[in-house]
């Protein structure tokens, strides 16, 4: 059975809006056998654009129950059903929202009559709730309210049944989490995804890249993106703009970390924040004060060339510098730090000389060795006076002279600087000098 959903809301996103009215056909794939109908009190003011495109003021809203008053009536109604709406997501995230609210957990199978449309009756130019309504001779009595759409939506529904069962239930039945795809996203695009390391490019419909990422498995991490139900504006949007997406396998997770940060760097998508900060404000610095004792702080960098490590913050920078206070048996007091310790400042200054002198041993010249995409080659990342000087992929049987002509690319970063530091550390690394 099938519970063919449309919802009117106060705006397009779940987390800052309510339902003013559930429409809801139940239908057994033929015909529709229970309807269900009603407004509903959001509990805030109904825009005026809203009630223009749909009729529903708040005068007709005022008498009217809440969504937690008959969130029973919906729960019995929809439980164990095939969920189906035109532009699933969007309906589904206000009923589980609206359910959530009112104390009812409720997850169900999702069908997009939009998807199955585009998917069974192709070569349309537009795959919206009227245009298919027209296509398919189908009358909507009252565009924009809920049953109404409602009952539109069930009968798209029953003409793509006839039409080809089988594509509707292999697309609504399978585990691969199609049917909370995008809805501008062709489902083989997903299908076609590597399970291996590498990096991927989210586009929008003009084939501009929206969001890069990383990923050890391309396909699962992908998955990931779309099988939450979050309602935030931005997810939304997000998910909406999706056209395509595009990768590029590296072989290991150690590329594409490098490799995602020289791509978000090059084309700074619009939905990538994390590496939104070209510039490494911070540092940990070393100087000696006027009794010739060494000392540590966490201060400005973006100027200083005897900065030993660079930060985006100042938190991440004390943090670090705590651990390697820590670790090499500092005094916090002369680190700048607001602890104290028990350690001198002739212990402080021998295991300070030890530290200085294991950054400068770490600035040796080689390769970090990794897997490559085939058997008969390897990826690799160099290392120049322990910097961070590219990545490639390189034939093992290539002469291992030079490797600059297999190089991918290079860039400066803190971020890749930072990211080299970790692979460095692995106790697992494969570094072969040069």
């Amino acid at each position: 059975m099938f519970a063919i959903v449309d919802v009117e809301t106060t705006g397009g996103y779940s987390d800052s809006h309510r339902v003013i009215e559930v429409g809801i056909a139940i239908s057994d794939g033929q015909e529709i056998v229970e309807r269900y109908n009603q407004l509903i009190n959001p509990e805030r003011n109904i825009p005026r654009h809203i009630t223009q495109l749909t009729g529903i003021s708040n005068e007709d809203v005022e008498d009217a129950p809440t969504f937690g008053e008959i969130a029973s009536n919906v729960y019995d109604l929809i439980q164990g059903q095939i969920f189906v709406a035109h532009n699933v997501n969007f309906d589904y995230t206000f009923i589980q929202k609206e359910l959530d609210r009112a104390g009812y957990k409720w997850q169900a199978k999702k069908g997009c009559t939009v998807r199955l449309s585009r998917k069974i009756e192709t070569g349309l130019k537009s795959y919206s709730l009227g245009n298919l309504a027209e296509h398919f001779n189908i009358v909507n009595p009252n565009p924009h309210r809920a049953l109404a759409d409602a009952e539109t939506a069930a009968e798209i529904l029953h003409i793509l049944l006839k039409k080809d069962k089988e594509e509707v239930d292999r697309q609504i039945h399978k585990r691969n989490g199609v049917t909370q795809l995008p809805m501008n996203l062709d489902a083989e695009v997903f299908h076609s995804l590597p399970e291996r390391p590498g990096v991927y490019y989210m586009l929008d419909e003009k084939g501009e890249f929206l969001y890069i990422g990383k990923a050890i498995s391309i396909k699962q991490r992908i998955s990931q993106h779309f099988t939450g139900t979050s309602g935030s504006k931005r997810r939304q949007r997000w998910i909406r703009e999706i056209h395509d997406i595009k990768y590029k396998e590296t072989g290991s997770e150690a590329l594409a970390l490098l490799h995602e940060d020289h791509e978000i760097r090059k084309y700074w998508p619009p939905y990538n924040s994390a590496q939104k900060h070209p510039v490494a404000k911070w540092g940990i610095v070393h100087y000696k004060d006027r009794k010739n004792q060494i000392r540590f702080a966490v201060q400005r960098a973006e100027k200083r060339v005897d900065v030993l490590e660079h930060f985006y913050s100042y938190t991440s920078a004390q943090q670090h510098l705590a651990e390697c206070v820590k670790e090499y048996g500092l005094s916090p007091e002369l680190s700048g730090l607001g602890w104290s310790s028990e350690i001198s400042h002739e212990e402080h200054d021998q295991n300070a000389k030890l530290w200085l002198e294991s950054m400068a041993e770490g600035k040796e010249s080689g390769l970090l060795i990794y897997p490559g995409l085939e058997s008969e080659e390897h990826g690799f990342v160099r290392v120049i006076d322990g910097r961070y000087a590219g990545i490639g992929m390189k034939p093992s049987n290539a002469p291992s002279i030079d490797y600059s002509e297999w190089l991918w690319h290079l860039h400066e970063s803190p971020t890749a600087q930072q990211i080299l530091r970790a692979l460095i550390r692995d106790e697992n690394a494969d570094f072969q000098e040069l």
